[in-house]
């Protein structure tokens, strides 16, 4: 296994788009540290997020993971790259040649997605644990620890997408096609929903089928957290509106998201498998 990451890793770090990936990737993770300077204002309303508590613990477990999962698509596309250059540049078919099986070949592809994933992870573990050293006026261990489940959900989110990404450009070749796809698809899911809960009046089950649905699904995992602040209660109230802030954990979507990435395992093995390389 450690022989499969350290080819995959020597691979990807000999190439240039990738070290520039990963320095953007980590330069985008370390803005959230900007957050605590933003106020802006709404009506009557003024958003001063420091003052908010949004980087006291627990909450600051679930705003970090929520803001920055967005930007994994960074490290998605370095596992596309990766292998659509393998199919490019018939690395692929060296590799085979070489003696390496395309289970192995698969499997280091995969260990460079939880490598990635858990790199990312780490990162805002420590820029999150900084923050909240720093904001949080008083907080014992157990309010330490009670949002770190969120980073859990932020490892697994990672892994589904890029898995997911994965499986793609297995089936694609082509980066930018890959990509594309992982767009149209999303709004694929996002027409699904809107057709079952407008078009046939069914929102229970555009509801519950949200929780399944490859893409969709692990939102559940990095939930919206903004709607439990102070402020965001006090607007919905003036306006009439109760803020639901029901952003738990999603239980049900991780073990979703664990099927899914079994799925896109089985599906990327099942084309090496049987495709011409």
């Amino acid at each position: 296994m450690i022989r499969l990451l350290k080819i995959e890793l020597f691979k990807l770090w000999n190439n240039k788009l990738v070290k520039v990936l990963i320095f953007l990737y980590l330069g985008l993770l370390s803005l959230l540290a900007l957050l605590t300077a933003v106020k802006f204002n709404i009506g009557l309303f003024t958003f001063d997020l420091a003052k908010e508590g949004i980087f006291d613990f627990p909450i600051v477990w679930k705003i970090a993971a929520f803001i920055t999962a967005w930007f994994k698509v960074f490290l998605a596309i370095i596992i596309i790259n990766s292998i659509t250059m393998e199919y490019s540049g018939r690395t692929l078919k060296q590799n085979l040649i070489d003696g390496l099986s395309k289970r192995e070949f698969l499997f280091s592809k995969f260990l460079a997605v939880v490598f990635f994933s858990l790199v990312a992870t780490l990162f805002i573990t420590v820029l999150s644990s900084l923050l909240g050293w720093i904001h949080s006026a008083d907080y014992t261990m157990s309010e330490y620890f009670e949002g770190y489940i969120y980073m859990l959900g932020y490892l697994v989110k990672h892994i589904a997408f890029i898995s997911f990404c994965m499986l793609l450009a297995f089936l694609i070749r082509k980066s930018a096609l890959t990509l594309g796809l992982v767009f149209v698809w999303y709004v694929f899911e996002v027409i699904i929903l809107l057709v079952i809960r407008w078009t046939f009046d069914m929102p229970e089950l555009a509801t519950e089928l949200n929780h399944y649905l490859p893409l969709m699904s692990i939102y559940y995992l990095t939930p919206e957290p903004f709607s439990q602040l102070e402020t965001a209660q006090q607007m919905g109230q003036a306006m009439g509106a109760e803020v639901n802030y029901d952003n738990g954990f999603g239980v049900k979507a991780f073990v979703t998201a664990l099927l899914w990435i079994g799925v896109y395992l089985f599906l990327s093995f099942r084309l090496l498998k049987k495709r011409d390389l």
